[in-house]
């Protein structure tokens, strides 16, 4: 037994006032950091000449082994002597922190938090009190950006505040208005303004992909939209941008009213401004402007900002198809091709709408659908772009179906549909019932499943919506429905009521935008219904 590990029984220290007695060997005291000694193998169990180091051992937790086993822990750092003799890794946990500790530490960090927010973030008297917990500071109260004159400049900066510069909306010239602005400060990844151009590319972007989302995410990192000097900075079409997006935020419950309520755009500056110049840039903002128009129809009718956009469209050639040359390269032409036709798929939207002839009524436009280009393809997002894509080219196939409905049954005159018989009617109908479903079918197939609750233009119940939509569209009357059977009818109740059923899906969903769109097909859902009651 000379060399053998001999094992020791250590007792608990004995209770008594006397704490600067000596330290017997029953007594439980920590090990050397040696461990062993290299003569016999036998545990050194040294003296503790102070109490405040004994306490401080006793307070200090065992290693995870000896825990894990419930063994007695020599707690001798970076090894116990358990450890050390078998040859494991020994690794100890943190001291815990005395629950009353605790939240003293977190009540002094809460007070810290909470001054620093009213100084430095929150402005106007307001305090962090008076938000609710969970809100998002930086849509709560970060101030909406609004562009300046150029007038405005020569105005002391300075002495200037957010809320002023944010209370009065004056765009900026044509100069300013398109051109990109330089990197002034970086944006924080979580601001608002990245948030509101996030949700526009993640749903609008999808029925209108003519903005480049690379440039324009790296256009609003750089520019330092949250201070006074640089709010001047900020182009009319990022502005526009930052209000679709932030509508889309507000259908799905992230943003409240009162945030939506902050933008505020001039149209007849920005339609004045758009027409001074002919050029891509012009139209895209006219385009969103016409977008945004959707949301706010109580400034201009959408009609009349689509019949501008669609001449501008029409003078600049983009109807035609573009071709690659020194001035304009393959991305370029591709862009413009997006471009026509996201115009195009507002103009049909907003005459079917309305029952209103077409802006861009053009048999022979021959321009390419969009398509993926060689950098969207090799990038790491090709297949979010492929997505994009198919969505687009969908929606764009469903305007085309309410453009052959809207000219072969709606807009054709009295003569014409008196000439043809019944069963050249039924025929008509049955053929573009044919391409309903084939465009049904098709959606049904293309539609992947996403957890993203902001996109909808890929979803089952929308496009069983607008499928019901179509048949509405289809079977409504009208001078060329003008003789109505029983069959017909039935058709017709059929469509009405489950158009009702799933506009109350797509609204619990969060999935039924109430734009200027949704509130004219409801209108003109009524006297459809009175029809089939009467």
């Amino acid at each position: 037994m000379e060399k053998s590990l001999h094992r020791f029984r250590i007792s608990k220290a004995p209770t008594t006032t006397n704490r600067g007695s000596d330290v017997g060997q029953d007594s439980e005291v920590p090990t050397s950091q040696s461990g062993t000694s290299p003569s016999n193998g036998t545990i050194d169990v040294p003296t503790v000449d102070s109490d405040v180091t004994r306490r401080r051992i006793l307070a200090q937790p065992a290693c995870e082994r000896c825990r894990r086993m419930k063994r007695k822990c020599s707690k001798t750092r970076p090894a116990c002597t358990l450890c050390l003799n078998s040859g494991l890794q020994c690794s100890f946990s943190e001291a815990s922190v005395p629950p009353i500790r605790q939240a003293r530490q977190l009540q002094a960090r809460v007070e810290w938090l909470s001054r620093y927010i009213d100084e430095k973030i929150l402005s106007g008297g307001s305090s962090v009190e008076c938000l609710e917990t969970g809100a998002d500071i930086s849509m709560e109260t970060a101030k909406v950006p609004t562009p300046t004159h150029e007038n405005d400049t020569a105005r002391n900066e300075d002495a200037v505040s957010l809320e002023e510069q944010t209370s009065s909306m004056v765009h900026p010239p044509q100069a300013r208005l398109l051109q990109r602005m330089p990197v002034t400060e970086r944006m924080p990844d979580k601001s608002a303004a990245l948030i509101f151009a996030e949700a526009y590319f993640r749903h609008i972007h999808r029925s209108y992909p003519f903005m480049d989302q690379a440039k324009v995410m790296a256009d609003m990192k750089g520019l330092g939209i949250f201070q006074p000097q640089c709010l001047e900075k900020i182009p009319t079409k990022l502005y526009i941008l930052m209000a679709i997006g932030c509508t889309t935020l507000q259908r799905i419950g992230q943003v409240p009213d009162s945030t939506v309520s902050k933008f505020n755009i001039a149209y007849p500056n920005i339609i004045r401004q758009c027409l001074l110049v002919d050029d891509i840039d012009s139209v895209q903002t006219c385009l969103l402007l016409g977008l945004y128009s959707l949301f706010e129809p109580s400034t201009i009718w959408p009609w009349k900002i689509t019949g501008v956009l669609t001449r501008q469209v029409i003078r600049m050639g983009l109807s035609r198809q573009a071709f690659v040359h020194e001035d304009l390269g393959i991305r370029q032409v591709e862009m413009r091709h997006r471009l026509f036709w996201s115009v195009w798929t507002l103009d049909r939207i907003v005459s079917a709408t309305l029952g209103l002839p077409f802006g861009i009524h053009d048999d022979n436009i021959n321009v390419p659908l969009p398509s993926i280009t060689l950098e969207e393809y090799s990038s790491s997002e090709a297949s979010r772009h492929t997505l994009t894509l198919q969505i687009n080219r969908h929606v764009i196939a469903l305007r085309r179906l309410e453009e052959q409905i809207l000219q072969r049954i709606h807009f054709t005159d009295s003569y014409k549909s008196t000439s043809l018989s019944l069963t050249d009617k039924k025929i008509v109908i049955q053929e573009l019932r044919s391409k309903i479903e084939n465009w049904y079918t098709h959606g049904c197939l293309v539609t992947p499943q996403e957890r993203d609750a902001v996109p909808f233009h890929n979803t089952i119940p929308w496009l069983n919506f607008r499928y019901q939509n179509l048949l509405l569209l289809l079977y409504s009357p009208s001078h060329f429905n003008s003789s109505i059977t029983d069959s017909h009818l039935k058709e017709l109740q059929s469509c009405a009521q489950k158009y009702i059923q799933l506009s109350g899906v797509l609204f619990e969903h969060r999935h039924m935008p109430m734009n200027y769109v949704t509130m004219c097909r409801f209108v003109a859902l009524t006297p459809i219904l009175l029809f089939c009651i009467v």
